[in-house]
């Protein structure tokens, strides 16, 4: 065997070994490794670097790692992370999602789907309670598209309103607004623009001023999403449905009550024309009107099979079935059935909190009822514990680190499709909304949306 060492020659013995034409012959091999090589040994020699697109607390499986550039691969791995976060599974859509942005910032010119990947993570993490890291992925995102595309893009809209809902769930309303108030200037640019992404923008920026109590305001953009939808897609269409949907929400905030119940009947004859598992979603926000207006054996009718719906696929549906499970808490508070409302209650905390996590503000409203219930069955020592549970949350809300408890449907969790002209948004079913094509403008109904491919 051939052994390359100074240890049995010395350097210039062995050169002395060698005739000149094997010199000639070895070094023409040798450039032709290197040079076959060379591609390969740039693809992926960028490291991914967290300080560039805003920090993350949880590195991907793989980081660290230098990875070959495929841009297939990470569609794909953005569009399994907004699948799982459209169906409520957020600490599986975080790993996805951090492996995607760090193939594509190894990238030697960061490309415009990596802008799609950091919305789509902030919003898992706005979803989490994280919102630290949230707030920054939101900030780096509109810096990246602001370089690429402008300050007025349309394509704004979607971090904006996103980063307007983060501010908000914190209880930051001031900084909510300032953001909502740049998001509202830049809407008015493009009033008269037809796209979808146009579209998916107005149905957001409408939400999100409808969950802020500026009720006119956001009925405006809705409506104006709601006739730009049914322009481009019909008005039978899912995505005038979708509209609807979030008209209804305002209108149902606005304690317009009836007009939201025609608004959601609407939606829902759409819905149930496409046999789509939204319509779980819409009975049971019609439940809970009905419960406002002592219609109870309808509500629990419509909850009944918002629920039937929700169980053919329990894995896809899980944060549904846990609000259904609420609003059959509020069916039983209603009727002063305390003991089944502590039951209904117990078994929604059971679905959520392993989702959204034991301090998550989106559970207040749930452990109040709760600890009433228990109370108003004499479990104090329970109902003790519950309070203390909801008193650490609002703990960490007064050290601004909370979220509000007002929560809006709708963000921007993007699906990348290569088929995808534009973009467009659609309520989730679990209470966010997907966002379709690049650089997509979707933002959140309150109850109601979230946003697929940018």
């Amino acid at each position: 065997m051939f052994v390359f060492a100074e240890t049995r020659f010395a350097r210039r013995d062995f050169r002395r070994l060698l005739s000149h034409n094997w010199r000639r012959f070895l070094s023409h091999v040798l450039g032709i490794i290197a040079f076959s090589l060379a591609p390969l040994l740039a693809q992926g020699t960028a490291p991914f670097n967290w300080t560039a697109v805003g920090p993350a607390s949880t590195p991907s499986p793989r980081s660290g790692h230098r990875m070959v550039y495929d841009a297939g691969t990470a569609e794909d791995l953005n569009n399994l992370g907004a699948r799982f976060f459209q169906s409520g599974q957020y600490h599986e859509a975080e790993a996805p999602l951090l492996q995607a942005i760090e193939i594509w910032s190894s990238a030697y010119q960061a490309p415009p789907a990596l802008e799609t990947a950091l919305h789509n993570l902030a919003a898992v993490y706005r979803e989490q309670g994280r919102f630290a890291d949230a707030e920054r992925l939101y900030q780096r995102t509109i810096e990246l598209r602001e370089i690429r595309t402008g300050a007025s893009d349309i394509t704004l809209l979607s971090p904006l309103t996103g980063l307007a809902l983060l501010y908000l769930d914190k209880g930051d309303l001031p900084r909510s607004k300032e953001i909502t108030k740049r998001a509202v200037s830049l809407a008015d640019l493009h009033t008269n623009e037809q796209s979808i992404t146009a579209a998916s923008g107005f149905l957001s920026l409408g939400s999100i001023l409808a969950t802020q109590g500026r009720y006119s305001d956001g009925r405006v953009w809705l409506n104006r999403a709601l006739v730009a939808r049914q322009r481009l897609f019909g008005a039978a269409s899912i995505e005038s449905a979708d509209a609807l949907f979030e008209l209804g929400a305002a209108e149902y905030r606005e304690h317009r009550f009836e007009e939201a119940a025609q608004t959601y009947r609407l939606a829902l004859q759409i819905y149930e024309a496409a046999h789509d598992v939204k319509c779980a979603e819409i009975m049971r926000n019609l439940a809970e009107l009905l419960v406002r207006n002592h219609k109870n054996a309808e509500a629990q009718m419509w909850l009944t099979e918002a629920e039937r719906i929700s169980n053919a696929d329990p894995a896809a549906n899980t944060l549904e079935l846990g609000r259904i499970k609420v609003s059959f808490a509020n069916l039983m508070v209603s009727e002063k059935r305390m003991n089944e409302a502590a039951v209904f209650d117990r078994e929604a905390l059971a679905i959520l909190e392993p989702i959204l996590g034991s301090e998550n503000p989106q559970l207040l409203a749930i452990l109040d009822s709760y600890a009433r219930a228990l109370r108003a069955g004499q479990d104090y020592a329970t109902a003790a514990a519950v309070d203390m549970q909801a008193m650490k949350i609002r703990v960490r809300q007064t050290l601004g680190t909370g979220l509000n408890t007002a929560r809006t449907r709708c963000d921007g969790l993007t699906q990348l499709s290569s088929r995808a002209a534009g973009c467009q948004q659609q309520p989730r079913r679990a209470g966010l909304c997907a966002l379709r094509s690049p650089d997509c403008g979707g933002k959140d109904a309150r109850d109601g949306s979230a946003a697929r491919q940018e």
